[in-house]
């Protein structure tokens, strides 16, 4: 018997069986990029979800608000923020309540589909605030940007929020103004201590102070209108219950059981002056501040001769502090105490410090 010969080449069998081959390995590349299409659109799926049910959230509450005579409008409105965040933007925003009048060029309401309990607010272009116990109210406020973050726990209770603003500028009332590079504020509960105290940190960069404001006139003259860099960090006692009710009559109630103000650390670059304090400060009946602090002044020789023509007093109260006072190089530390709507330090005090209640 003899062996038929094919009359298929061996080549093109060779092609014919090689599909076969090949097949496992075509399924293997493909796999991960099935499964990554199942995600995205599962999580598109997902975020559109979100997206409806941020919406419905939002217009119970605009519909809850308007019933209870809020004055809500807004001139557009659309999404954005897919796929990380789930953003309600709002054009030309203009909200009144009671004595409250708060109007916004730009105002996004922004979500995380994770369902993560946070909330960020994001204003851009011009803002209006009138608020009533707001001092300097009704105020007209520009930044590039403001933001406002609020986390909160199952109870609905905050457990932090967060506020910044990107080149602030502002007006008050009587035409004062004022403006800063950047504007932080953090507010948080403090571990492991009583649930109603809150820990506050905050900081602000080139901050202009705006004439009548804040700062005493003598040492705006000596060290100029705008405060390099200042930060503070303080804890305050029984803060949610002030925080309740931010106006005169709330902070006045709040120092009346005990209310104080706990200096961790307060450092502040301003012109010659370059100071870091510490100490406690409490709230007296008329709601100024009174207390005793502990301060450290670098480069004293160069703030002394920066004082000494605008605020001749302080200039020689801080030369008496010198002499009693600890030195470590250039950097003295001495007791400041505040009391009377006065910052003393040695034998000279500075007047028009403003209450802590207004």
């Amino acid at each position: 018997m003899t062996d038929t010969p094919s009359d298929t080449p061996a080549d093109v069998a060779d092609a014919g069986a090689a599909p076969s081959r090949r097949a496992p390995r075509r399924l293997g590349l493909l796999v991960p990029w099935a499964v990554f299409a199942l995600l995205c659109a599962a999580g598109t799926a997902w975020w559109f979800h979100v997206a409806d049910r941020a919406q419905q959230a939002f217009d119970a509450w605009v519909e809850q608000r308007r019933a209870q005579g809020a004055q809500i409008e807004w001139s557009g409105r659309h999404l954005e923020g897919f796929p990380f965040r789930v953003g309600i933007v709002l054009e030309d925003v203009r909200l009144a309540e009671g004595t409250t009048r708060l109007s916004f060029k730009r105002l996004s309401a922004n979500v995380v589909p994770t369902g993560e309990r946070l909330l960020i607010l994001d204003a851009r272009g011009e803002a209006g605030l009138d608020m009533a116990g707001l001092p300097g109210a009704p105020w007209r406020v520009r930044a590039d940007r403001l933001g406002l973050s609020v986390r909160w726990d199952e109870a609905g209770v905050f457990q932090r929020v967060s506020f910044n603003a990107t080149r602030p500028a502002w007006t008050a009332a009587g035409g004062a103004t004022g403006g800063a590079e950047a504007i932080d504020l953090h507010v948080a509960g403090v571990p492991g201590g009583d649930p109603r105290d809150l820990r506050v940190l905050a900081g602000a960069s080139s901050l202009a102070l705006p004439a009548g404001g804040a700062a005493p006139a003598p040492l705006r003259a000596a060290l100029g209108t705008t405060v390099g860099w200042t930060q503070v960090a303080m804890v305050v006692p029984q803060g949610r219950d002030w925080l309740a009710r931010p106006d005169r009559a709330g902070c006045l109630d709040w120092a009346a059981r005990g209310g104080t103000l706990r200096v961790d650390e307060a450092r502040v670059r301003w012109g010659a002056l370059d100071a870091a304090t510490h100490g406690t400060v409490s709230v007296d009946q008329d709601g100024a501040a009174r207390g005793a602090l502990t301060v450290r002044i670098a480069a004293v020789e160069a703030l002394s001769g920066a004082l000494a023509g605008p605020a001749p007093e302080l200039a020689r109260g801080l030369a008496g502090a010198a002499l009693i006072g600890r030195r470590a190089g250039g950097t003295l530390e001495v007791p400041l105490s505040v009391g009377q709507g006065m910052l003393a330090i040695g034998p000279a005090s500075v007047p028009g410090l403003p209450p802590i209640c207004r």
